[in-house]
């Protein structure tokens, strides 16, 4: 039988600074880009973004500069008609956003007249607003979520988000210790049924992405019971949750063994 647990759990009111982790690495003389780590909840990146907005493309501007390393790089430089603004650019009609031009610099592809979800942070060096494909920036069409919780900001008591990763984790056994402090991630499960019912009995009911990736926003304080079903789970496992504070974001991350 399938045991399954409910693991770090992480209240947070005010997220950790920094952006989204990646690195460009150079293999045969060509760079690749690498988002070290997964695109965090909108929750977080709310805290910790310069400009939050969605825009019109406009114009699209390709330049060769120079950057801080000595290095010659060329930029994309996307001018945006703002739409809708959440964070940031208090007064401004249009803005230049700066991101790399594609070939391994993390650079986020963008098309002249669509609207976009923006996430940009102010260069220290240059003092522009930056995007690429490790923030959360995305196509408006694609981001139903993010809208979601983005709207939901103005009401205090709607400003709850709970995610986390679902994934299988193996037991390494080593000759004369014990096997349980001694485990494997054993990957991502994709398409496990998480269920919320809230203090009012609605239930909502997600599946985890191919990554094992689940992310429930719009919530508010209360208490909660979450179940986990699936062709990975034996049995129907359940949880009490209780969502003491708004706003938060809390990190649910559930281990099948």
């Amino acid at each position: 039988m399938k045991r399954v647990f409910l693991v770090l759990a992480v209240l947070a009111l005010a997220s950790l600074a920094g952006e989204p982790t990646r690195a460009s690495i150079a293999m045969a003389g060509e760079t690749m880009c690498t988002c070290v780590s997964p695109k965090r909840p909108t929750c977080e990146v709310w805290w910790q973004t310069s400009a939050i907005f969605t825009g019109r493309v406009t114009k699209i501007d390709l330049v060769t500069e120079e950057a801080y390393d000595g290095q010659t790089h060329v930029k994309r430089l996307v001018r945006l008609r703002v739409q809708e603004r959440w964070r940031g650019l208090q007064g401004k009609r249009d803005v230049t956003i700066a991101t790399g031009a594609g070939g391994g610099d993390c650079g986020f592809q963008f098309d002249q007249g669509q609207t976009y979800l923006i996430y940009a942070n102010q260069s220290v060096q240059t003092g522009r607003y930056e995007t690429g494909i490790c923030s959360r920036t995305s196509l408006v069409d694609e981001a139903a979520a993010d809208m979601a919780y983005l709207s939901s900001i103005a009401t205090a008591d709607k400003t709850v988000a709970l995610y986390g990763m679902v994934y299988r984790e193996r037991q390494i056994r080593m000759a004369g210790q014990d096997p349980d402090r001694h485990l494997d991630p054993g990957g991502p499960l994709a398409d496990v049924e998480i269920s919320l019912t809230d203090p009012a009995g609605e239930v909502r009911t997600i599946l985890s992405d191919a990554d094992g990736w689940y992310e429930i926003v719009d919530l508010t304080t209360g208490r909660y019971e979450m179940t986990l079903a699936g062709e990975n789970i034996d049995e129907t496992a359940r949880w009490r949750l209780r969502i003491p504070v708004a706003p938060a974001c809390i990190w649910r991350n559930i281990i099948v063994r």
